[in-house]
């Protein structure tokens, strides 16, 4: 494999290289550990990938949100013009988190975790270094990524959703859409799978939640980044619910037509 396909492979290798199957055993430690990282968003500064000696700038467009013990991360891969997303579940043990992978943007997923070496920095955000990293094609590398803190803002609606319903003015939709939501942080990340004509699509977007406190129901997303072409930048008003504490709806207009997402915590 030649160095510009490695690279633009290595995100989702670094992200499986070195995963193990996880225990109970693990979680139970880890959920009574005490966390270096407070809750929020963060948008990624700088990634370094080294290879022989030799550093590469691989530093893009990221957001990461840890709330509740899980985590969200996403954004568009453009040396293999992909969206890249996951979300799963984040747990300490001895000052090692371990993210536990629940889901990324083209399946669910089960059985894998990877430990990460959190450092906080002074000004809230924090970096992290993975050395001796190996490729699928047994290439050794060594990553290092710094992180900023946008917000620890929080919310009633914070924490990791998966989409259990859709309604259309007011018919059920079934199909074969699949949406995960992240909030955290004073940000939102969601990413979403369907087929058309037997081909995969998968979107995603993040930003800022603007939450009216006064009026729960009334939140504005702002757009920052996303697949859809001209999402960027664009503003959605949203109504926000919860139904019970394990149970988040979500409605909005979009074309004269009126959309209701309910999720459920994962």
């Amino acid at each position: 494999m030649n160095k510009k396909l490695f690279l633009s492979c290595l995100v989702v290798i670094s992200l499986v290289g070195c995963s193990e199957k996880s225990s109970d055993k693990t979680l139970s430690t880890a959920a009574n550990s005490q966390p270096r990282l407070e809750d929020g968003a963060y948008l990624l500064n700088s990634a370094v990938v080294t290879i022989e000696g030799i550093p590469t700038d691989v530093s893009r467009d990221q957001l990461k949100i840890y709330s509740q013990q899980r985590f969200a991360y996403a954004f568009y891969n453009h040396s293999t013009g992909k969206v890249d997303a996951g979300a799963g579940k984040a747990v300490w043990n001895d000052g090692v988190l371990t993210e536990i992978p629940l889901v990324n943007h083209a399946q669910d997923l089960s059985g894998l975790s990877f430990n990460l070496d959190i450092r906080p920095n002074e000004d809230g955000g924090f970096s992290q270094a993975i050395k001796n990293m190996r490729s699928e094609d047994g290439v050794l590398y060594d990553l290092e990524e710094t992180w900023a803190q946008q917000s620890k803002l929080s919310t009633p609606f914070d924490g990791l959703w998966k989409l259990f319903a859709r309604v259309v003015d007011g018919t059920p939709i079934e199909n074969d859409f699949a949406e995960t939501k992240m909030i955290g942080g004073g940000h939102f990340i969601w990413f979403h799978r369907y087929f058309s004509k037997s081909t995969p699509v998968m979107h995603f977007g993040y930003g800022e939640l603007s939450a009216d406190m006064n009026n729960r129901l009334a939140t504005i997303e702002n757009t920052s980044q996303s697949s859809y072409p001209n999402a960027a930048g664009q503003s959605k008003a949203l109504q926000l619910s919860l139904v019970d504490k394990d149970t988040l709806q979500q409605s909005f207009t979009e074309n004269g037509a009126v959309y209701i997402y309910t999720y459920h915590r994962m």
